[in-house]
């Protein structure tokens, strides 16, 4: 896939609707890993800067209500940092899209692992 470059908003703190300044971001998109989404699409990807593969979670705008809906799965998910919740690296957008960058899980389909549990 090709390389995606994105303006980002640099975040400081929890408040990610008021941006300290604008910066560049590259990553590739390498290919589709979750494909049960219902407003998203998941990939796995490269982060160059970073030196990692991440997991980018891509939400088009056009789904959503508002800009205030932009950030706030991000913005939940940065603030319940816990052992058990997945650990947001970065969100940005573009003209289409939102993009949130979380690390990739040894286990990509939860919904597996919550039925292995309840199995217990």
């Amino acid at each position: 896939m090709q390389t995606i470059v994105k303006r980002c908003l640099l975040l400081w703190g929890l408040s990610m609707l008021k941006p300290v300044h604008q910066a560049q971001l590259h990553f590739e998109l390498l290919e589709e890993i979750g494909l049960e989404g219902k407003n998203s699409n998941v990939f796995r990807a490269r982060d160059e800067q970073l030196g990692a593969d991440l997991a980018i979670k891509r939400l088009p705008k056009a789904k959503m209500h508002s800009v205030d809906e932009y950030f706030v799965e991000s913005q939940v998910l940065y603030a319940a940092a816990h052992p058990n919740v997945v650990q947001v690296q970065y969100a940005c957008f573009d003209d289409e899209f939102v993009y949130i960058a979380l690390p990739i899980q040894k286990f990509a389909d939860y919904w597996e692992l919550i039925h292995e549990y309840e199995d217990q």
